[in-house]
This record gives C-alpha cells, structure tokens and sequence, in this order.
C-alpha cells in the first residue's frame, strides 16, 4: 500500500484539512502510469484493447496489401513544402510518420490511383493539402465541410488551392437531404476519408450513409481517431472488411475499410 494525501472541505468550518488515503496495489500503478505520461508524453488519452478473434469482418486480402504498400511508402514521403503554408506545430504533425497520418493519406493516393477522393472535414486543410499533392493527373478531390475554409481559425488554405484538382463543398454529409444532393460524388468514390466530429453522431450518420450509396465499386474508406472512447462501439460495429492500422496512421487511432 502507498499512502496518498487529498484536500477535502469540511463541512462545518469550511476549511480545507488534509487526509491520507491508502491506496491498493492497482491504484498505485494507475497513480504512477498518470505521472509518467503527464511528464513524458504531450498528449494522452484513454482508450480500449479489442480482442480480434471474435471479430467477424476480418481485413481482405485487398486491404491488407494496400495497408502494407501504403505504409512503406509512406516512410519515403517528405511532406516539408506541402506543411509550409501551416502553422509551426501542424507543420511538424504533417510530417510526422508514423504517429501522423498525413504522410499516409498522401501515399494511398500513390497507392490507390483514385479518380475521385473525398474528405469529409476539411477543417484547417492538412488533410486534403497531404492527399493533393500525391493525386494523379485527372482526379479531383471534394472537401466537405459545414464551415467555409476561410473562416477556420489556423487553416492553411487558401482561395488558389481550390483549382481543377481540389474543391470544397459546403454541406453536411450526416443529413441526409443534404447528403441526397451528392450522390452522383458519392456513387463515385474511390478513396474517402471520414474526418468529422468524432463526436459519436456524426460517425453514425456517415456509415448509415454510406449503406444508402450505390457505390460503382468497393471503395475505400478511411476513419480517424478509431481509438478515441467514443468511437470503439462505431469501429466495431462497421460490418465491412475492416483493418485498424494505427500503428502506420493516427495515434489516436486509423482505421481502413472496404466497403463492399
């Protein structure tokens, strides 16, 4: 046992006094784990360990070839020129490999060869920068966002980066009236990349979505932050082949699906 001091209100004084607590064997490694990540690890977050054998929709072969070529060539990418216009810590995640997922996107457009690519969240413009400057000749990229790119503070966007390979469209994909008038995109994805709210509605709404959408062909599809709390239950409960490669993409979580 440790002992451990906490501040507690008495009821009737008022005053703050001071009481020590005993904490059990468990308690104190969990104690001692907080300390160490508060002083070593600039951002932390709690999260779920899944067991795979019982998950029903394995990884295809597809997927798991496109994982592996994405991730070697992804450690070969220089990102440096495309971060520039960015501020000074967005510039060091974009060329952050693994840990980021930048680098990633950007080798799946070599990997993939999509025609059309879409990003729902544009936000400040990291994404879909990363993802243009390995599109191939002829393709286009559709950016969805509810805000203008102009109006997001630290985006580092500007007017000229929307030109024949790059577009941003104002609408919100998780209703579906709005999400009705884009199913001719849609129907033609390639690659899509789901990196909206995370705020276990959206996410819903998106693969509820994504069901709907008579896709020409399987497309592929990629999710942030998979790992986040509140994402596990969505990632889990996707019943298309699925691989969670995290380890190659996002701290916090990048998860792969076919969408068969």
């Amino acid at each position: 046992m440790v002992a451990f001091q906490v501040n507690i209100r008495m009821n009737l004084s008022g005053l703050f006094k001071t009481k020590t607590v005993e904490l059990s064997a468990e308690q104190k490694e969990q104690a001692e784990a907080e300390i160490f990540l508060a002083n070593h690890v600039r951002h932390y977050l709690p999260s779920y360990l899944l067991s795979l054998d019982d998950e029903p929709f394995q990884p295809s072969s597809r997927l798991i070839e496109i994982a592996l070529d994405a991730s070697r060539k992804a450690f070969s990418l220089d990102l440096s020129q495309v971060a520039a216009p960015f501020y000074k810590e967005l510039q060091v995640f974009m060329n952050t490999y693994p840990g980021e997922h930048y680098r990633l996107l950007a080798a799946l457009m070599d990997v993939l060869q999509p025609k059309t690519v879409i990003e729902i969240g544009t936000y400040q413009g990291a994404g879909c920068m990363a993802m243009k400057s390995a599109l191939p000749e002829g393709s286009r990229i559709y950016t969805y966002d509810i805000i203008p790119f102009d109006q997001i503070t630290g985006c580092g966007l500007t007017a000229t980066d929307f030109d024949e390979k790059m577009e941003q469209r104002i609408i919100d994909l998780s209703d579906p009236k709005q999400a009705e008038s884009q199913m001719d995109i849609l129907e033609n994805a390639d690659f899509i990349f789901a990196d909206a709210a995370k705020d276990g509605v959206m996410e819903r709404a998106f693969i509820a979505l994504f069901d709907r959408v008579k896709f020409k062909k399987p497309p592929i599809i990629m999710f942030d932050d998979i790992r986040f709390v509140n994402m596990t239950q969505i990632w889990r409960e996707i019943r298309h082949p699925k691989m969670d490669i995290s380890s190659f993409g996002h701290w916090s979580g990048t998860g792969l699906v076919e969408w068969e």
